[in-house]
């Protein structure tokens, strides 16, 4: 994904560069990345982590879709931590959101972290135990300890 951002940055320049108008296929690719680019919310985006390619994004409204197998992370704004990370599955759909609080409300999510699995475009509401595989994809920002 990075290097489609980049490419695309690239190919801005180069029209800008030599004055041309955009031509017709490339004005398509540059409008579908503008749209996709939107969708993530890209004015939020924190970081983008080179090496693993998770994207933080300040606020708690991430996006249902993203590209295949994203990573997401919501930076809530106040606390300055990351309180939910976001698995995309192979078509860039949610897949499952990890929460690392209890939404203030302990008695109704005694499980921190827990996770939210999205069945046919809709995050449920009922939370589980985050399986191992998931521990393994948040040990960048929970720690048992906290």
């Amino acid at each position: 994904m990075l290097e489609r951002l980049k490419a695309a940055e690239k190919l801005k320049k180069s029209y800008e560069k030599v004055g041309d108008r955009i031509n017709n296929i490339d004005k398509h690719y540059l409008n579908g990345l503008d749209k996709y680019l939107a969708n993530l919310n890209i004015n939020n985006i924190v970081k983008i982590d080179e090496e693993s390619g998770i994207i933080t994004i300040k606020g708690n409204k991430l996006p249902k879709n993203a590209f295949e197998n994203a990573i997401i992370d919501a930076l809530h704004p106040t606390l300055n931590k990351v309180v939910q990370r976001r698995l995309y599955d192979e078509k860039g759909n949610a897949k499952v959101d990890i929460d690392l609080t209890d939404h203030g409300h302990p008695k109704a999510h005694p499980i921190v972290p827990h996770a939210h699995d999205w069945e046919n475009g809709k995050r449920q509401r009922k939370f589980r135990p985050l399986t191992e595989a998931e521990k393994e994809k948040i040990k960048d920002i929970w720690s048992d300890e906290e």
